[in-house]
C-alpha cells in the first residue's frame, strides 16, 4: 500500500465512527485541516516514485485552499440555517445542487461574455455548488 492509500484509509476509518451522527460543518473542516498537509505530502511523495500521477496544474497555495474551504463552509452554515430542513428525495437533493451549479455557469458566461460579470459573483456561486454537494453527500 502507497502511503497515500494509508493515509486514505485512516480518513476512511475515522468517517465511519461518524455514521451515527450527522457531522457538523465545522467537524468536516477540522478533519479536512487535520488531513490536508499529509494528503499533499503523501501525494508528492508517491508523485515523486513514480506511484502516482503528477498533477496536471500547479497546485494551490495552502492560504488558497483555507480561503476556498472557509468560502464552501460558509456557503453551507448559511444554507443550514436558512433551509434547516433537507428533501428525503435524492432526486430532488441533487435538483438543489444542479440549480446551483447552473447559477455557476450564468455566472461564468456573464463574467466572461458580458459586461455585468464578476470573479467576486463567480465564487459566491460556486462556493454555494461546493455547499449544496456537500450537503447532499451528507444527506445520501
Amino acid at each position: 500500500m502507497t502511503s497515500l492509500e494509508v493515509l486514505l484509509q485512516r480518513q476512511y476509518e475515522e468517517l465511519k465512527t461518524w455514521n451515527a451522527e450527522r457531522p457538523t460543518a465545522e467537524k468536516w473542516y477540522d478533519m479536512l485541516c487535520r488531513h490536508r498537509k499529509e494528503v499533499k505530502n503523501a501525494m508528492m511523495e508517491n508523485a515523486s516514485k513514480g506511484d502516482a500521477p503528477v498533477m496536471l496544474y500547479s497546485a494551490p497555495t495552502p492560504k488558497k485552499m483555507d480561503e476556498v474551504i472557509d468560502l464552501i463552509f460558509a456557503e453551507l452554515k448559511a444554507a443550514e440555517e436558512k433551509h434547516a430542513g433537507w428533501p428525503q428525495d435524492v432526486i430532488h437533493g441533487v435538483a438543489i445542487m444542479m440549480e446551483e451549479a447552473g447559477e455557476s455557469i450564468q455566472a461564468a458566461y456573464d463574467l466572461v461574455y458580458s459586461e455585468g460579470g464578476s470573479v467576486e459573483h463567480l465564487r459566491k456561486e460556486l462556493a454555494q455548488t461546493g455547499a449544496m454537494c456537500i450537503r447532499a453527500l451528507l444527506n445520501l
